[in-house]
C-alpha cells in the first residue's frame, strides 16, 4: 500500500537441527524499503511448532533485536557474514530452548507510488547445525527524546552503563537525513577514556552491521556516551522530532552485536526532590530567627566551610529602586540550617553569586550596575549576629549603566580563573559581552556583542570555568551555552532543549545558568523550568522531571560532601536550585528512573512514538534452499 508503513512478517521457526545463525543477506526492493529489523524470542506454549502467521504484531513488539539494515549509502544491499569475525566462532544460538526460538521481520516501507506495489523483500538467513562457541545478542543505544530546532547544528547524547561485561564483534549506526557523524565514547569505571570514537561513521555512509576491525571488550561499570550530530541549518520552518519518516523525522541509534550476555542499561536518571528551604527558615535546624526569603537568584558553594550561600531579593523584584534593608546573602548548611546572614543595606536587585578559589564571594546587582567582591568571613556570623558586608572590591559606577573599562549595564554573573586570577564578568542585560579584569580590578579586555551568531550573545546570564580552563557562558535568550578558550576564542556550543519549549512561562525557553564541580567533572544547567546534568562532552545524563518555579541558578555537589570513584554519571550527587518564583532553595538527589536502550524492543518504542499510526500486519513466505532460508 502507498505511504509510510511498518509491516511485521512472521513468526519464522529455524529448521530442524539448526543451532547457529551466521549469515544475513538482505534481498530488497531498494525503491520502497527504507529499513528492516529482525527480532527473535522464546516460543509461547500456545504457539504452533511450524512457521505460521499466527503471532501477529506481537513478535515485533515483544522480541529482541537480532539484526537491522537500512538502504542509506548503498545501491546493492550489503549483508553480514560471521565468517568475517575473528576466530569465526560467533553467531546467534537458535532453536528450541534458546533465546531465539522464533524470528520475525519488520519492514519499514516508504512507498511513494500512488498505486500498490507487489513486494518480496526479505533477508536470506544461513544456518549451521553446530552451536556457536560465542553466542551473540544485540544491544541498542537510542535516544527516544529527539527534538531538533530549526536552523541549528546539535549533538544528541545518550548515556549507557555496562551492567554485564562482554565483547562487541559488530556494530551499526542508524539515523536519517539531518544526521552527520555518529559515534560513542567509552569510559572505564574510573572515568578514564578508553575509546573516544567507538563505531565512528558518517550517517550518510551505509547503515549496515559491520564487523569490528578489532573486537572491543567492555567491563561491568564502564560507561558509553553515544553522540549523534545533526545539521538542521537547511530546515527553517519546523522542529524535527523522532519518527519513522526519514524525510521529516530523525533517529539516533547505535547497535552492538555482543558476546557473553553483555547488557547495557541506558537510562536518564531523574533528579528527585529531597527537601526545600522554604520562604520561612526552619527554626528547628537554625539558630537564626524565622525570616522570609524573596526571589532567590544566585548560589555559591564553599567546600572549605561546607556552606551554601544564597543571594535573594527579600521583598524587592527586578524593577525595585530601594536598598534591601535586611541581609541579602544567607549561608546554609547542606541540610538547610542557617549559619550566617550578611550584606544588609547593600543591594537593590542582586542577581549573580559565585565564589572563587581564594574563598571570596562575588555578587552582581543589575539595578546598581555593579560587581562586589566580599569576604564572607569578615562579619555576619551567627555568633555576632552582625549583618554588615565586608566588601573588598567594587567595579562599576553606582546607578549608571555604561560600557567600557569602568561601567556595566546590568551585569549578571562572575567567574574567576583558578590559575590566572582573571575575573570574567557576564555583562549582561545591556551590553551582551564578557568583560575581563585583573583580580585587583584593572580592565584587561572583552569579547562578544549582541546577536545570534557564534560568539555573540542575547543576555549572557551566567558564566563558569571548568578544570580545563574553558569558559562557559549561558546565553539565555539564545537558549544555549557557548564555550570559549580563556582568551575568548569560540570553541563550540550546547543547544538547550528549552529552545523548543511550548511553555507560556516567561522563562520557558531560557538557558538561565551553568555551574560546575571539578571533582564530579559535571555541569548543572537551569533550562526552562528544569535543571539538567551534563558531561563535559555535552551529554545530558539526568534532569528534573517536574516543573520548577523559575530555576534561576543551581549547584551540583557530591552528596554529603563526599565524592565516589567512577565516572561522574555513576556518582551520587545532590543538586541545589535557586527558585526565583518559588522564593526558595530546593535540593534534589539523583534518582533511578528513565528510559533508554539495552535490548528494549525497538518496534514497541517506535510504534509508541508514531502514536500507533503504523498498522502492523503479519505475513510469512519462506523459500528453502538447503540450510538457507529467506524470510519476509
Amino acid at each position: 500500500m502507498p505511504g509510510i508503513q511498518l509491516v511485521c512478517f512472521g513468526p519464522y521457526f529455524p529448521p530442524a537441527g539448526a543451532q547457529a545463525l551466521r549469515k544475513m543477506q538482505p534481498e530488497v526492493n531498494m525503491s520502497i524499503v527504507h529499513h528492516m529489523i529482525m527480532f527473535g524470542g522464546r516460543r509461547r506454549s500456545s504457539w504452533p511448532t511450524s512457521s505460521t502467521p499466527a503471532m501477529g504484531a506481537s513478535g515485533c513488539n515483544n522480541g529482541n533485536i537480532m539484526y537491522a539494515w537500512a538502504r542509506t549509502g548503498q545501491t546493492t544491499p550489503l549483508g553480514l557474514n560471521f565468517d568475517d569475525v575473528q576466530s569465526s566462532s560467533a553467531g546467534f544460538k537458535v532453536g528450541p530452548g534458546t533465546n531465539y526460538e522464533w524470528i520475525v521481520l519488520q519492514i519499514h516501507y516508504q512507498q511513494l507510488n500512488p498505486k500498490p506495489v507487489p513486494d518480496r523483500s526479505g533477508v536470506i538467513l544461513s544456518f549451521e547445525s553446530n552451536p556457536p562457541k560465542r553466542p551473540l545478542d544485540v544491544q541498542l543505544m537510542a535516544s527516544w527524546r529527539i527534538r531538533i530546532p530549526p536552523a541549528v547544528k546539535m549533538d544528541e547524547c545518550v548515556a549507557c552503563k555496562v551492567t554485564r561485561p562482554g565483547t562487541a564483534v559488530a556494530w551499526r549506526n542508524h539515523a536519517h537525513r539531518l544526521a552527520r557523524d555518529i559515534y560513542s565514547e567509552h569510559f572505564d569505571v574510573n572515568g578514564q577514556l578508553i575509546d573516544g570514537q567507538l563505531g565512528f561513521k558518517s550517517a550518510m555512509e551505509a547503515q549496515i552491521f559491520r564487523v569490528m576491525p578489532q573486537q572491543h571488550s567492555f567491563s561491568a561499570g564502564d560507561t558509553l556516551l553515544l553522540h549523534c550530530n545533526y545539521d538542521a541549518t537547511s530546515v527553517r520552518d519546523r522542529t524535527t522530532y523522532m519518527g519513522a519518516d526519514e524525510r521529516t523525522h530523525e533517529m539516533c541509534n547505535q547497535y552492538f552485536m555482543v558476546t557473553d550476555g553483555m547488557d547495557l542499561a541506558c537510562t536518564t536518571p531523574a533528579l528527585s526532590p529531597e527537601r526545600s528551604f522554604t520562604s520561612t527558615y526552619d527554626q528547628s535546624t537554625s539558630k537564626m530567627a524565622a525570616r522570609g526569603l524573596g526571589q532567590v537568584t544566585g548560589l555559591a558553594h564553599d567546600p572549605a566551610s561546607s556552606r551554601i550561600y544564597a543571594i535573594h531579593r527579600a521583598s524587592n523584584n527586578f524593577f525595585s529602586k530601594t536598598t534591601i534593608p535586611t541581609a541579602a546573602i544567607i549561608a546554609f548548611s547542606y541540610k538547610g540550617a542557617v549559619l550566617a546572614e550578611i550584606c544588609s543595606d547593600t543591594f537593590i536587585v542582586p542577581h549573580g553569586l559565585s565564589i572563587d578559589h581564594h574563598g571570596a564571594l562575588w555578587a552582581t546587582d543589575v539595578s546598581m550596575h555593579m560587581i562586589f567582591r566580599i569576604n564572607p568571613n569578615g562579619e555576619g556570623t551567627v555568633e555576632s549576629a552582625a549583618r554588615a558586608c565586608a566588601i573588598e572590591l567594587t567595579l562599576g559606577t553606582r546607578g549608571k549603566p555604561g560600557k567600557g573599562a569602568t561601567m556595566f549595564d546590568k551585569p549578571t554573573d562572575v567567574a574567576v580563573h583558578p590559575v590566572t586570577n582573571e575575573v570574567y564578568i557576564a555583562d549582561g542585560y545591556g551590553n551582551s559581552r564578557v568583560a575581563v579584569f585583573s583580580y585587583e580590578g584593572t580592565y584587561l579586555r572583552e569579547f562578544g556583542s549582541a546577536g545570534k551568531e557564534e560568539g555573540h550573545f542575547h543576555i549572557p546570564h551566567s558564566i563558569e570555568i571548568d578544570k580545563r580552563g574553558l569558559l562557559y557562558v549561558a546565553d539565555r535568550e539564545n537558549s544555549r551555552v557557548q564555550i570559549f578558550d580563556a582568551d575568548g576564542t569560540f570553541r563550540s556550543s550546547w543547544l538547550s532543549r528549552a529552545s523548543t519549549s511550548v511553555s507560556r512561562a516567561p522563562y520557558g525557553r531560557h538557558c538561565s545558568s551553568i555551574s560546575y564541580h571539578k571533582d564530579l567533572d559535571l555541569f548543572v544547567l537551569a533550562e526552562g523550568d528544569n535543571v539538567v546534568i551534563r558531561t563535559p562532552s555535552g551529554c545530558d545524563i539526568s534532569q528534573s522531571q517536574s516543573p520548577i518555579r523559575w530555576p534561576h541558578d543551581a549547584l551540583i555537589l557530591p552528596f554529603a560532601g563526599k565524592n565516589k570513584n567512577g565516572l561522574a554519571s555513576d556518582a551520587d550527587y545532590a543538586v541545589y536550585v535557586a527558585e526565583l518564583d518559588g522564593k526558595r532553595l530546593s535540593m534534589y538527589r539523583k534518582g533511578s528512573t528513565g528510559v533508554g536502550g539495552g535490548s528494549s524492543p525497538y518496534g514497541r518504542q517506535l510504534a509508541a512514538e508514531e502514536g500507533g499510526a503504523a498498522e502492523l500486519e503479519t505475513k510469512l513466505m519462506a523459500a528453502r534452499n538447503g540450510s538457507t532460508y529467506k524470510i519476509r
